[in-house]
């Protein structure tokens, strides 16, 4: 290495150290995790003010390379920082990672992207080492750019956020999960996030569910609220599993729904249906029945699943985003009953479902009856 110094008084000094560009540099022992192909420094006292600055470019950390900056101040706190593109921790692959340690404080402090097929997400991280080896993280994330909130205003993420910790191996993969608080815009309205649990795997979102609660309100009865859960599917490779909705016991009367519960080959995505149901009072003469009507909502966010070639030989890949929100009708009554139900979109100015159809009704000791529904 080369040093120089420079020395005015007891007040004004400097000493700078530099590797020589003629050598190979410094190659730390296998001991360490630290391999430094260039090192750089100083130590200055101005005024009677001591301070250090040591840089050093090309330190891997995990499977990432960084450079670091490391200073000592005057009250004995030595504190470093490095930053680089990326850094596997406990298989978390972390994009843009940048690390902060300090002798003041027993964490280091990381902020890095996490990169996934749902988009990434943003985290901030509390490490401390474990006496057994590996880390304890305390992970704070966010939804710094999600790839579902940005297909459609249909259905986005418009808020996210879980705070937990998590004990992760110095090498190897962990899975972890955590709670999480936020809220959807699915068709102009914002929905609270409720019972959402989201999971890890190595590098992988292998849970992200969540429950709200949507309302349907028509002309004839008060309004109804039913729960829809959505969960995070990915395609498992090998043969494609479809994802299939299903409205109802008596499906078969299906209406205009975007789905009419035709089956989907996803490569990853959120989906989730729920049913919501009434009595209806059917009075003609001595022919009394009970007639259920039910709405079914499906939600269907995600990519298209792509084949290339045939057989044996085919491979899948993710093809473009894809949105489907609906609703179909259906009842549920006994013999001499049937008819259909339709249902179309009314955004303005419900932003809510409207059903419609026809019952056609056959009793025994009377003539047919057609009875036109409106507003179901």
């Amino acid at each position: 290495m080369n040093v120089s110094a420079s020395y005015t008084d007891t007040n004004d000094w400097s000493i700078s150290v530099a590797a020589n560009s003629a050598g190979a540099g410094y190659s730390a022992p296998n001991s360490t995790t630290l391999d430094v192909n260039d090192i750089s420094g100083s130590i200055n006292d101005v005024n009677g003010n001591i301070s250090s600055a040591l840089t050093a470019s090309g330190v891997a950390l995990g499977d990432g390379t960084f450079d670091l900056v490391a200073t000592f101040s005057p009250d004995g706190t030595f504190t470093a920082s490095a930053s680089g593109e990326s850094l596997t921790i406990g298989g978390m692959l972390l994009n843009s990672a940048a690390i902060t340690l300090s002798t003041a404080t027993p964490e280091a402090e990381m902020t890095a992207d996490f990169t996934t097929d749902a988009g990434t997400f943003s985290f901030d991280i509390g490490a401390t080492g474990l006496s057994g080896g590996g880390y304890s993280l305390h992970i704070a994330g966010s939804a710094a750019d999600l790839a579902v909130s940005s297909t459609s205003s249909e259905f986005a993420i418009q808020s996210f956020g879980f705070d937990t910790t998590v004990d992760v191996p110095a090498t190897g993969c962990t899975a972890w999960d955590a709670a999480v608080n936020g809220s959807l815009l699915m068709r102009g309205n914002t929905y609270t996030l409720n019972n959402a649990e989201i999971a890890f795997s190595c590098n992988t979102l292998t849970k992200f569910v969540f429950s709200i609660s949507v309302t349907h309100k028509t002309s004839d009865i008060e309004q109804m609220t039913v729960t829809l859960t959505i969960s995070w599917l990915t395609y498992v490779s090998g043969t494609p599993n479809p994802y299939t909705p299903t409205f109802g016991e008596k499906s078969e009367y299906t209406s205009k729904a975007p789905y009419s519960g035709t089956a989907i080959n996803y490569y990853s995505g959120f989906f989730g249906t729920a049913d919501v149901s009434y009595v209806y009072y059917f009075n003609k003469g001595s022919f009394n029945k009970h007639i259920t009507f039910g709405l079914g909502f499906t939600v269907g966010v995600y990519q298209q699943l792509v084949t290339t070639g045939t057989g044996t030989k085919a491979t899948y890949s993710a093809g473009a985003w894809d949105v489907e929100i609906g609703a179909m009708g259906y009842f549920d009554a006994n013999e001499r009953i049937n008819g259909d139900i339709f249902c179309d979109l009314n955004v303005v100015p419900s932003n809510d479902f409207v059903c419609s159809g026809s019952m056609y009704v056959n009793p025994s000791n009377a003539g047919s009856y057609h009875e036109s529904m409106n507003n179901i």
